[in-house]
């Protein structure tokens, strides 16, 4: 009797907070791409992206000066070419473990950036979530179906439109 008792009122339950749920989508790629703080967080990105490519463009300059060299038809005897061949060799390890550390760097200065933005975005959504009455929202692009067809995008970027607005006035 019990057990009967408990299906029945886990059914109830159920059917209860299913027929209250909803959900709703957002194309948090647009989203992403629209966020104010976007553009800014990418020049600066971009920025600083320079300045490392730079620091290596003097090593790949030196690369090729000892690649002139070894390659031009300059009077230098075996010994001193076997020499700058080593030295050429050496700078030439030393470049790739730096282009290496760079790339690393820049991949994880990005995905750091990202992160930070979307934690920005994420209280933006659950706003216009609430205010829609909607209690989960997912991303559009890992969504197969969706019946309820409530996509919230507009109305984020227009918040954001909006805080771009209220940011301007106050300058």
């Amino acid at each position: 009797m019990r057990s009967i008792t408990f299906a029945v009122l886990f059914l109830l339950t159920s059917a209860v907070f299913a027929h209250d749920f909803k959900t709703a989508v957002v194309d948090m790629s647009q989203v992403f791409n629209e966020y104010p703080g976007t553009q800014r967080a990418k020049e600066k990105l971009a920025k600083w992206e320079k300045q490392k490519t730079d620091d290596l463009s003097d090593a790949y300059q030196e690369l090729n000066d000892l690649n002139k060299e070894l390659t031009g038809k300059s009077a230098i005897s075996a010994k001193m070419k076997a020499k700058k061949q080593r030295e050429f060799d050496e700078k030439f390890a030393e470049y790739k473990k730096r282009d290496a550390q760079i790339r690393n760097e820049i991949s994880d200065k990005e995905s750091a950036m990202t992160l930070a933005l979307v934690d920005e975005i994420k209280p933006i959504v659950a706003e216009v979530a609430k205010q829609k009455d909607v209690d989960l929202v997912l991303d559009s692009s890992k969504v197969v179906y969706n019946a309820s067809q409530v996509d919230l995008t507009k109305d984020i970027l227009e918040r954001f439109k909006k805080m771009k607005d209220d940011s301007d006035d106050k300058k």
